[in-house]
């Protein structure tokens, strides 16, 4: 007979309560910077959702209740002891109002229930009540599973947990010249997803790279083949003015999802 895991997560304000006015976090963060600061990281598809009162609180009805309840079957943990757990379904709390929380998940799923799995990462909280509960909001990382790239779920199961680098955003060119590919450097962690997406180039460092330290206190992004492949692609583009996706053959970049798009945006642009 299976069994059953009862864990309870709360999709709420970081720093405010839970109808608060906004989220206090940085939202330019790298995959693998909200993996290290995260609690707990898993993979899992939601089966419902209904209003419900937080863990310990008096249940005010359908209409006062401000929290939604995801009952979510758990597939694979990457991260959390999950004490919690005894079965392979649990319930997750989103606040109804304000925005941080994510009451669309469920409607964001696919009829045919295909790839409906998310990743979900968050934190634990206690109530006043003295209930520990599991915490995520938009700070955390929440992903539909088919959107992240190959690297990043090989970096759920290993590489982001090498937290000793701080990996930081950058929204500047650096002191290193006048050309556009000056805002992304190898040798630190440093990343620029606002420029890549106002350059329109590929964001090779939050889609493909990890960080790690390489010397004594030194850490510099790894390069492995398809982040090599990405960054030196952008670079030498950048270099001669145009976009880093620009064929068929650089959105090989990509898998699943994010490929699909990726050859969509190359077919309309070549109709111009």
């Amino acid at each position: 007979m299976a069994h059953t895991l009862f864990l309870t997560i709360l999709l709420f304000f970081v720093g405010t309560t839970v109808s608060g006015q906004r989220c206090n976090c940085n939202y330019i963060s790298h995959p693998q910077t909200r993996f290290c600061q995260a609690h707990f990281a898993f993979r899992g598809s939601i089966l419902n959702a209904e209003k419900a009162a937080l863990p310990g609180e008096r249940d005010r009805g359908y209409l006062y209740n401000q929290n939604l309840r995801y009952n979510v079957s758990v597939y694979e943990i990457f991260k959390g002891e999950m004490t919690y757990m005894t079965e392979h379904v649990v319930s997750l709390f989103t606040p109804t109002g304000g925005i941080c929380g994510k009451p669309g998940l469920l409607q964001s799923q696919k009829e045919d229930n295909s790839e409906n799995d998310f990743l979900f990462t968050g934190d634990i909280a206690v109530t006043s009540q003295g209930y520990k509960y599991l915490v995520i909001t938009n700070c955390n990382w929440v992903a539909r599973w088919e959107d992240l790239t190959k690297e990043q779920q090989e970096g759920l199961n290993g590489f982001y947990s090498d937290c000793g680098c701080e990996i930081y955003p950058r929204s500047e060119a650096l002191d290193l010249g006048d050309t556009d590919a000056d805002n992304f450097q190898v040798e630190d962690c440093g990343f620029n997803p606002i420029s890549a997406s106002i350059l329109k180039v590929t964001d090779c460092e939050t889609n493909f790279g990890h960080c790690m330290e390489v010397d004594d206190q030194v850490c510099s992004w790894v390069l492995s083949p398809t982040f090599e492949e990405c960054f030196a692609s952008r670079k030498s583009r950048l270099l001669l003015g145009a976009a880093a996706v620009t064929t068929r053959k650089d959105c090989n970049i990509y898998t699943g999802k994010q490929r699909k798009k990726c050859l969509l945006k190359v077919m309309k642009a070549n109709r111009l």
